[in-house]
């Protein structure tokens, strides 16, 4: 996504220091443009207010934005937000990922093609 330069954040119900922390530690904070956590927001997930700031932040309108969640109340902030949903079954099983809203769901991101997300 990258080379393709799609605008890329993070919109974590975690603390921004941790959640900074632990993408350094891991090698990805690189890869995202904007976080936005817990501390940037007034309500939690399932409210939309993580994602739709995250999309103010990166200039993208909310429509236009495809979300990564592995939680029921994150698939459902995501679609409150106007935007699609990519459900990863890590926690919660495909068909409730969908139930709250997931247009699709991935069990893990290995192999994942970009352009096998069409609309």
């Amino acid at each position: 996504m990258a080379r393709r330069r799609v605008p890329r954040a993070v919109g974590t119900s975690a603390g921004g220091r941790e959640a900074d922390r632990l993408l350094r530690e891991v090698g990805l904070r690189r890869h995202f443009d904007v976080l936005v956590s817990c501390d940037d927001v007034s309500a939690g997930k399932p409210d939309p207010e993580v994602y739709v700031l995250a999309a103010a932040r990166l200039r993208v309108a909310p429509e236009e934005c495809l979300v990564f969640e592995d939680s029921l109340v994150g698939v459902e902030a995501a679609r409150r937000a106007g935007m699609r949903a990519v459900g990863v079954a890590t926690a919660y099983t495909e068909a409730e990922l969908k139930e709250a809203g997931a247009a699709r769901v991935i069990a893990n991101f290995e192999g994942l093609e970009w352009m096998s997300l069409g609309r």
